[in-house]
């Protein structure tokens, strides 16, 4: 009520007096008593964090205007749901930055790794996960800003809050990475509406809304989402050598959503909700002109475990967002991991009494490699086949009782373009090496990549300039169709893996069923920092092994195969059979149109199969014909295509 009474003073006062819809912003916008009676009357979530450093405001000073507006004028869309900024950011990872107790184990795991590197490794982790504090101590000369710095600094424990993004320096935007060197304005916060209303946000927090195109950029969050980092070598030594710890914008930069044009799809297109009614986006103002579009700050990311832990731990973690809201978060990242992530298209390539072949074709709908970011995080495809009384005939990507992969292999698995072998496993991931060339999860000592084939976004391509830090490695650089089409042109955003499965003479139906799973902390990766011990690790391993530690699906699909005969002949011109008739034991099966021959089957004239190979990929085949004349028949696969094609035997 206090809101609305003060909305109504404001209106008389303008229609009293024009002059301050052009106010000088040299001038105070209120007098004295003004923003006496304001400060009185208007209120804050007394859980947000309150107060000022050198620098900035904690997200409590941006509530009053920007929180939820009880009389339901502010920040609410067109059915009258309430869209503000404050309440959304709340529940989010950014918000919870600074207190998120797998960030502060493995702070933890790092110093105690390399001791003698304690402030300059807790710096690197500060600055990007509590930019509040880092930066208003780098404001003030400060040499490093360390962990227990942090945890006594209420600013600082406010996460990537309000002026950690709206305060950035246009002209350090898209410049700077791993979170270093980022200019802060200190009395501006930037904002992606033209003609601010400028007087109320100076007189109250002291600061100036002024508009700038970055804030609505990918930009905005390139120093903290590239992330290089400098090697430490097992010495505990620091060296000249750098690693690409991730690099999501970067992968974005190197995609078909970065464009020159407005068709760009930003950061913020995928990662805030659009609402494209008319908001106002601040309160105890009733004249002020609403925005369109607005984007909601859920910040939506694929985080579901950590959001679980953070609202199972809340009172531990000291996490000030509500049950309500966290699970709010919690649903948009769910849609957004099982909505706009992944495509699956199986397809039954062949199938006789002895194996059954299927593609699995994975589309990244990202705009950047899925997985992306924190090197962790993987995706991986189960395969299960089962017969008509539903017992297992192949299986691939299967968990045990802790959430680990059965057959992975003990370094890291390979990458795969065939899979005939239950000990095989597609998994998408970026795997690290020290300096030894030893696989390693200590992200100090990763020297090089040993694997990266996480899936690429639309467009990407290792011709682009951003390939230097968006590279893939390991065996996928073998792979023809990674990310590229039928002409072997990059950019499809598509991985093809072909399974190869033993029937043994089994001629029932088959139920295929492939799943893709994103894991944010397998066990593996957690078992070498779980080796320490630490007040931060400890408390992180508590919480784990008492968390639900499934993994999510991000795409499922089904197959039913049939057993059936030769199908309809069907020619291609690009088909070629030579000598045909053929009067010798051996003809060539080519494809002239440059794709490879993946696999073919040989049957007599009654369909009974004679031959078969379906490992082939090759461009060009010698098929040996049985002795006794007559007509043959010949089912060529291709890039998923079945051509048949006559043999005469003479």
């Amino acid at each position: 009520m206090h809101k609305v009474i003060l909305g109504f003073i404001l209106l008389t006062c303008i229609a009293i007096s024009t002059v301050s819809l052009s106010v000088d912003p040299s001038e105070s916008f209120h007098s004295d008593k003004e923003l006496m009676y304001f400060k009185s009357v208007v209120t804050h979530d007394s859980t947000l964090v309150e107060g000022w450093n050198a620098l900035f405001a904690a997200s409590a000073e941006c509530d009053g205007c920007h929180g939820k507006d009880d009389s339901g004028f502010a920040s609410h869309d067109a059915e009258g749901n309430d869209v503000n900024v404050v309440s959304d950011w709340r529940a989010t990872m950014m918000a919870m930055s600074a207190k998120d107790p797998f960030w502060r184990a493995k702070v933890s795991h790092e110093v105690l790794v390399s001791p003698d590197l304690r402030d300059e490794l807790e710096s690197s982790c500060t600055d990007c996960h509590a930019p509040l504090g880092f930066y208003n101590a780098m404001h003030l000369g400060l040499p490093h800003y360390t962990m227990e710095d942090l945890k006594m600094d209420s600013v600082a424990l406010d996460g990537v809050s309000c002026g950690a993004c709206h305060q950035i320096s246009p002209d350090s935007v898209g410049l700077t990475f791993s979170g270093m060197d980022i200019k802060y304005v200190e009395d501006t916060i930037y904002g992606p509406y033209q003609d601010p209303f400028a007087g109320p946000m100076q007189s109250f927090v002291g600061f100036m809304p002024v508009y700038s195109q970055h804030m609505a950029k990918s930009e905005v969050c390139a120093t903290c989402h590239t992330l290089i980092t400098e090697t430490v070598s097992l010495d505990g030594e620091l060296t000249d050598d750098e690693f690409v710890e991730q690099a999501t914008y970067h992968e974005w930069v190197n995609s078909a959503y970065n464009t020159n044009d407005e068709g760009a799809v930003e950061c913020q297109g995928c990662h805030m909700t659009r609402v494209d009614d008319n908001i106002v986006i601040a309160a105890n103002l009733l004249f002020l002109e609403p925005r369109t579009p607005f984007f909601r700050h859920d910040l939506v990311g694929g985080n579901t475990f950590m959001l679980d832990m953070m609202k199972e731990h809340r009172d531990t973690l000291d996490i000030r967002a509500s049950g309500a809201q966290l699970d709010s978060i919690r649903a948009r990242t769910l849609r957004m991991l099982q909505n706009e992530t992944l495509d699956m298209l199986i397809t039954e390539e062949f199938r006789d009494e002895d194996s059954l072949f299927v593609d699995v074709e994975l589309t990244n709908k990202t705009g950047h490699k899925f997985p992306s970011a924190y090197p962790s995080r993987i995706a991986f495809v189960q395969f299960i086949a089962l017969d008509d009384q539903g017992d297992t005939l192949f299986k691939s990507g299967v968990l045990d009782s802790e959430y680990e992969l059965i057959e992975r292999d003990f370094e890291y698995e390979l990458h795969f373009d065939l899979i005939d072998s239950e000990d095989k496993v597609q998994v998408y991931e970026l795997v690290m090496a020290d300096e030894s060339g030893a696989e390693t999860t200590v992200l100090s000592h990763a020297h090089h990549a040993l694997k990266d084939n996480r899936l690429a976004p639309l467009g990407f391509t290792d011709t682009h300039f951003a390939y230097d830090t968006t590279r893939h490695y390991g065996a996928v650089l073998n792979d023809d169709d990674f990310n590229k089409d039928e002409f072997g042109i990059q950019g499809t955003g598509k991985d093809l893996i072909s399974y190869h499965m033993p029937l043994n003479g089994y001629q029932g139906e088959v139920n295929v069923q492939v799943k893709v799973f994103f894991q944010v902390t397998p066990p593996r990766w957690l078992a070498s920092m779980f080796d320490y011990s630490s007040d931060d690790i400890d408390l992180f391993r508590w919480m784990y092994e008492t968390a639900d530690k499934e993994p999510v699906i991000v795409a499922e699909e089904e197959l039913v195969s049939v057993v059936s005969g030769i199908g309809e002949v069907i020619s291609s011109e690009n088909i070629l059979v030579y000598p045909n008739p053929a009067y010798t034991s051996e003809v060539a099966v080519s494809n002239r149109s440059g794709h490879a021959i993946d696999g073919y089957v040989l049957y007599d004239v009654s369909g009974k199969i004679v031959q078969s190979n379906m490992v082939l990929r090759q461009n060009t085949v010698f098929v040996r014909l049985p002795e006794a004349k007559g007509i043959y028949f010949i089912e060529v696969i291709s890039r998923g295509s079945r051509y048949v094609e006559r043999i005469l035997r003479l």
